[in-house]
């Protein structure tokens, strides 16, 4: 459905369905519009004063979604907009994920097989310039990786490198849903 008219004193929009040419009218406020994704991002930046916005590197180019985005932000909501932070492409194994390919693999599938915990984990471990491969068959070493970092984290494990203790330090309170546990 495509929204073909505003009505501000109804507040109300008409709309047309481009398949079968339904029209019909119906309340802003009924909960059954959704703006335009271009729209819709810098809206809700703004709505929950977005701070940092992690985005796919074909968002993240120059001109791109991101760069519109922001100026709609400042432009519309007075709102400076959140820092861009491209990233590269996430992968299931050997390919690269996608709607348009159908090969995907959502945060609720994985949520099904691992803890929040460590699907944070994965993400924030890896440079956001290189891409994350995702594999299924890794999820104990992933659970490992998560115990290093939480064990030097409460120095229950001494590291060898300064600056990886230094990075799990920081890190580990970014892998929890909740508070960091005391112990």
């Amino acid at each position: 459905n495509r929204v073909k008219k505003y009505f501000q004193n109804e507040e109300m929009v008409s709309y047309e369905c481009e398949a079968c040419g339904y029209t019909g009218k119906l309340s802003i406020w009924s909960g059954r519009l959704k703006l335009n994704w271009r729209v819709d991002w810098p809206a809700k930046w703004a709505l929950y004063t977005t701070t940092c916005e992690p985005a796919g590197k074909d968002h993240s180019v120059k001109g791109g979604a991101y760069d519109t985005g922001n100026e709609l932000c400042q432009a519309v909501y007075g709102y400076e907009g959140p820092v861009k932070v491209p990233y590269e492409w996430l992968r299931l194994g050997d390919q690269d994920m996608g709607t348009s390919k159908g090969h995907i693999f959502t945060p609720k599938k994985f949520l099904e097989i691992a803890d929040p915990k460590i699907y944070r984990t994965i993400i924030l471990r890896t440079n956001p310039t290189k891409h994350i491969t995702f594999r299924v068959e890794e999820i104990p070493q992933y659970y490992d990786y998560y115990e290093r970092m939480e064990n030097l984290y409460y120095d229950l494990e001494y590291g060898e490198e300064s600056e990886e203790i230094e990075s799990f330090k920081y890190l580990f309170p970014l892998t929890q849903v909740t508070d960091v546990p005391k112990t």
